[in-house]
């Protein structure tokens, strides 16, 4: 089986990557220009990696990636300004423009990481089932980008797997997240930690595992389907920040109400997982 990785030089992309090597599988690494020209860690056995710009209109890219039968597309720029106008207006017809080249080239099966954010407002545990409210131009940008898929004429030729994933954390991560400015705080011998209220509720995934879920369901023979890659399990950011401080024995104060709630943002929501896990049970 021939598989490729685009985005492969990010956050998530490296954990994918390193999955992949865990399974004894190398896959073709792509990554936009700029990127580093080979994974970082956790990687083990670095690949020579692709450069690839999306927003160009490159001819011939199914047959420069080597023609794979599996895409693990995790590419996507303009992040992470989540309102920009650049989603809709560039990055969604540039992904489709190159994703359509590479099925009707033959891809045989689309993994695509789509966002938790596509559910919108929407409170309490969100399934796969309910409909997309997308609130803003990321959001907009992935489910558009889904349903012009979901629109291919070819569509009936191969399986997509369109991910909704919710909030990964890990090494690698961008620095500007919650997890990495609590790290910084630690290390610069802050007081204390300034945050949020933390009463919001959210779903916290390691991106580890979430890599692993996206290499089994890459990997399956499970029809094409919405997929949550989620914990499945409700906590608080205060709780979640209080869980970090235990785990690592850090010693920092939390100075709470600092930051106010984005207001693109739900008060509380969580994945459903029972799609995912129904994959996991049969790729096992």
């Amino acid at each position: 089986m021939n598989i490729a990785v685009t985005g492969a030089s990010g956050f998530l992309g490296r954990h994918v990557v390193a999955a992949f090597h865990q399974r004894g599988i190398s896959p073709t690494l792509v990554s936009g220009p700029g990127n580093p020209s080979s994974p970082a860690k956790p990687v083990k056995n670095p690949t020579s990696m692709l450069s690839l710009n999306i927003l160009d209109d490159e001819p011939g890219v199914y047959e420069r990636l080597g023609r794979p039968d599996v895409l693990v597309h995790l590419a996507w720029g303009g992040l992470p300004n989540f309102q920009s106008p650049h989603h809709i207006q560039d990055e969604m017809p540039a992904h489709f423009r190159f994703l359509k080249k590479m099925i009707d080239g033959g891809l045989e099966h689309l993994i695509v990481s789509g966002s938790c954010m596509e559910y919108g407002l929407q409170n309490g545990a969100l399934s796969e089932a309910m409909r997309a409210r997308p609130a803003v131009a990321y959001a907009r940008a992935k489910n558009q980008l889904r349903e012009l898929l979901d629109q291919h004429p070819r569509k009936k030729l191969f399986r997509m797997h369109w991910l909704r994933i919710f909030y990964i954390f890990g090494e690698g991560q961008s620095p500007t997240s919650l997890l990495p400015q609590l790290q910084l705080a630690v290390a610069r011998g802050d007081p204390a930690f300034k945050m949020s209220q933390g009463k919001q509720i959210r779903d916290f995934h390691p991106v580890t595992t979430a890599a692993n879920e996206i290499v089994s369901v890459s990997l399956s023979e499970h029809r094409s389907d919405i997929i949550n890659i989620c914990s499945g399990k409700p906590i608080s950011v205060l709780n979640f920040v209080e869980s970090l401080l235990i785990k690592n024995k850090w010693k920092i104060g939390l100075q709470l109400g600092d930051f106010q709630q984005p207001s693109y943002e739900p008060e509380g929501f969580w994945g459903l997982r029972r799609k995912l896990d129904t994959i996991l049970g049969g790729a096992r």
